[in-house]
């Protein structure tokens, strides 16, 4: 099967390698240009969209998730002006969103900005999401974490909490057998398990060596064949300044697992709807249909329906060994300085290429 580019020229399919001597890195020698990346092709696709949107900024990375039959999703609306998020879920009924703005009724508040980018996922029969918030040290360095949320009807009922001493962000959910676990990294590969008795993850991540990868989550995984599929990206900056996200080009791909999560494949780079800034942020099964949840620009937030058999023709051959996060020897893990989540004086600039502190935008 070949692929094309953005201007129809075609070219041989690229296959990604893990390559033993780097500890089961990607090869970025293989990695693809965007303007090979090729369309996925979409059955239909419908924009989500409420009037009441208006009032708090612009919809964005929409997480996504079936329950009780329905498709449910999270719309995060972000305003320009002060960078904070609201979170909007509701049921999609005939293209349509019924739902309501959800309320933090959690305790770990108030947070400086809200929680941000929701991955839904179903544990024990009740809706919940992984999601990021910005947190201040006691040191006074902004960082962003992670925090689990229980959520029953339009309220946000507990939050978790994960305790790191560095930035955490985009972690990707996949729930197997009432038992959830979190995809912390595909390059290399490594998984978390989520402990209910302490509300924390094993092992902890500050015991996981913090490796600059070249793939980022992504949506959350849903079973496929014999094991899950996600979705990640990769971002390429483009125009004369390189270390710009101004001109960014976003990739995907799909990333097929193992059952056990210790071995993935990852498909051939694709784009949805828009070439730049798009997000994929949520993946469901419904109808014989595969859904994806994105973002486009910042700015708006859609949902594309595909043919699995879209899959198969994304998908390279290559095994990517898992570095296994739970065999590394234990460590005792200090008591993390006090955190107050409330907004401290004027917040610096990120800038993923050079380095620095994540975004309030949603870009990655």
């Amino acid at each position: 099967m070949g692929y094309s580019d953005l201007s129809g020229r075609p070219w041989e399919v690229m296959k990604d390698w893990f390559d033993a001597l780097s500890g089961g890195r990607l090869n970025m020698r293989m990695i693809a240009e965007p303007a090979r990346a090729m369309q996925l092709p979409v059955g239909h696709l419908y924009e989500l969209k409420d009037e009441r949107f208006a009032e708090h900024g612009h919809p964005l990375n929409p997480g996504l998730t079936v329950w009780k039959d329905e498709v449910w999703v999270n719309v995060r609306v972000c305003s320009k002006a002060n960078h904070t998020t609201k979170n909007f879920l509701a049921r999609v009924v005939d293209d349509r969103l019924e739902g309501e703005f959800l309320v933090d009724k959690s305790g770990v508040g108030p947070t400086a900005y809200g929680f941000e980018d929701l991955r839904l996922f179903v544990l024990h029969d009740q809706l919940h999401a992984i999601a990021a918030v910005s947190l201040q040290g006691s040191t006074g360095n902004p960082r962003t974490g992670q925090v689990l949320l229980r959520l029953e009807g339009a309220e946000i009922k507990k939050a978790w909490m994960q305790l790191s001493k560095r930035h955490e962000k985009n972690w990707m959910p996949v729930v197997d057998d009432d038992r959830l676990r979190l995809i912390y990294s595909t390059d290399p590969l490594m998984s978390l398990t989520w402990n209910e008795a302490t509300g924390l993850v094993d092992p902890p991540v500050d015991h996981i060596p913090q490796i600059d990868a070249l793939l980022r989550g992504g949506s959350n995984l849903i079973p496929y064949e014999d094991g899950w599929l996600t979705v990640v990206h990769q971002i390429h900056a483009t125009g004369k300044d390189r270390t710009s996200l101004d001109r960014a080009v976003y990739v995907h791909r799909f990333v097929q697992f193992t059952k056990d999560l210790g071995q993935a494949k990852v498909g051939g780079p694709f784009y949805i709807k828009h070439v730049g800034i798009e997000f994929v942020s949520g993946l469901a099964h419904y109808k014989n249909k595969l859904l994806l949840a994105f973002g486009v620009g910042d700015r708006e937030a859609w949902i594309a329906e595909i043919d699995p058999v879209a899959v198969e023709g994304m998908m390279a051959v290559i095994e990517a060994p898992k570095v296994a996060a739970t065999a590394m020897p234990p460590a005792p893990l200090a008591a993390p300085p006090p955190v107050d989540l409330s907004p401290k004086g004027p917040q610096p600039t990120w800038n993923p290429l050079l380095g620095g502190f994540p975004p309030r935008d949603g870009r990655w």
